[in-house]
């Protein structure tokens, strides 16, 4: 098997190769460490996510729609209509997050899609108009960007139109 090789050439391969199983192994280790820190850090946000507020988001949306998206200054706007636009802005704002986090393999996709699939995609679905209102308004055609790009990935999955 060895013949023609002199004993430092045999000695070179073997080593070789263990040092290129060790690596492997090496790998195989840390991503699975990887893996597991992924899911804890998913698990910890869903521990952490109020589900219950995508009920109170949508209901202000559909109860003041036409107030939240006219006279968008905040000057001669109610008090109410501001803090209702703070309130849907701050937790569409939680949801974009998430969605880079998603995209940038720091959370779990396929857990949090089964968790929060259904609410993400159906409070993207009723801001929908909004967020458009506000790309509009600012010029920033990459506002929810994220937020959209997930809900739309999320939705193919599952067959929603």
């Amino acid at each position: 098997m060895f013949s023609g090789l002199n004993i430092f050439e045999i000695i070179s391969s073997v080593a070789l190769l263990m040092i290129a199983y060790v690596m492997a192994f090496g790998l195989f280790i840390a991503n699975k460490r990887f893996k597991q820190e992924k899911r804890s850090r998913t698990f910890e946000l869903m521990m952490n996510f109020g589900l219950h507020e995508a009920n109170s988001v949508s209901k202000l949306i559909h109860e003041n729609f036409s107030e939240l998206t006219s006279d968008y200054d905040e000057q001669g706007t109610s008090l109410a209509i501001n803090a209702a636009r703070r309130e849907i802005f701050s937790y569409l704002n939680r949801f974009e997050a998430i969605a880079i986090g998603v995209m940038e393999g720091f959370y779990d996709e396929k857990i949090l899609s089964e968790y929060l699939g259904t609410t993400l995609i159906s409070t993207y679905r009723e801001a929908q108009e909004f967020i458009e209102f506000l790309r509009n308004k600012s010029g920033n055609t990459r506002i929810f960007i994220h937020l959209e790009a997930i809900a739309r990935r999320w939705e193919r999955k599952r067959g929603i139109d």
